[in-house]
């Protein structure tokens, strides 16, 4: 065999071989994307807490998937197969975050109604003490929201305040200014039922009129969004405000307890 012969023989071994080692590493990819999907499209399903151990990165999944070259047969079925998968399982995360969220919201609330509890308790002359230890009890076995820590320590601060005078340690007046906190739970509530699309009281007509105002106002200089952050928030104010005055307790209590109950 000429020695001509025998290169042309050398450089088609060669490009054979660089081909299949190619097509080879277009099969991996592929494999590889595949395994990415289907990662992907598991995490989509999972429940809530599954979502919350694993922390999903779905911007990691898409730089693997990015750096990936395709067989460009199969390349716009895998990479709308990848595009679906991403948009499922960031839809998942948004739901199990928001889930989170009401379930440390509704903890808050539930630490509320017993400090609320405690302070009525707290502003009878004659507390009763049995009802004291049975909230002591409650309070000890509650569940703490542990992304609300700011909110935690400030009902915690009313709880402890309530406590003190039950015990007779301090004073009633300690645990605050009650006609100012009803004035600031009822417009909280006001606020609440305007984004949220809900009646007030007749009797405060005047008043939410000229709230509505003040929102208009501050949404069109960009002070105000009405988001459910925006929502979130004003629950968190009224949960962590301290006790209004008797006469006006309960009725605030039944309002904002409705307004809890609704998505937003």
């Amino acid at each position: 065999m000429s020695c001509r012969r025998q290169r042309q023989m050398c450089i088609r071994d060669r490009d054979r071989a660089a081909r299949d080692q190619f097509k080879a590493s277009l099969d991996e990819n592929q494999h590889k994307a595949e395994q990415i999907c289907e990662q992907l499209e598991k995490q989509s399903k999972a429940d809530n807490q599954t979502i919350r151990s694993q922390h999903p990165d779905v911007q990691q999944a898409i730089q693997q998937f990015s750096a990936l070259n395709l067989p460009r047969k199969t390349r716009k079925q895998l990479e709308n197969r990848f595009d679906k998968a991403c948009k499922a399982l960031k839809q998942r995360i948004h739901s199990a975050d928001d889930a989170l969220k009401q379930e440390q919201l509704e903890q808050l609330f539930a630490l509320h109604r017993l400090c609320t509890q405690l302070e009525s308790l707290a502003l009878d002359p004659e507390p009763d003490a049995k009802a004291v230890s049975d909230i002591e009890t409650q309070w000890s076995e509650a569940a703490k929201p542990t992304r609300e820590k700011a909110a935690v320590h400030r009902i915690e601060q009313r709880y402890r305040a309530a406590l003190a005078v039950t015990s007779g340690d301090k004073a009633a007046d300690t645990l605050g200014d009650l006609a100012k906190n009803a004035e600031r739970k009822r417009a909280l509530c006001t606020d609440l039922e305007i984004l949220l699309h809900l009646e007030s009281p007749e009797s405060e007509r005047g008043q939410r009129m000229q709230r509505q105002v003040e929102l208009m106002e501050s949404a069109m200089k960009g002070l105000h969004r009405d988001s459910p952050d925006s929502i979130r928030e004003l629950r968190l104010s009224y949960l962590t405000t301290g006790p209004a005055e008797s006469a006006s307790q309960s009725e605030l209590e039944e309002r904002f307890a409705k307004l809890m109950n609704l998505s937003g």
